[in-house]
């Protein structure tokens, strides 16, 4: 997923490092809420 976020500004890469952290962990990344759902 990282490659993805490589070309993006350093705010968004915040959100992608966020959404690969909630993805390794197993959890689901809401994008609308830009929350981690854990079920």
């Amino acid at each position: 997923m990282k490659y993805l976020c490589a070309g993006l500004v350093i705010l968004l890469l915040v959100g992608c490092d966020a959404k690969d952290r909630c993805l390794d962990d197993g959890g689901r990344y809401d994008e609308a809420s830009k929350q981690c759902v854990y079920q």
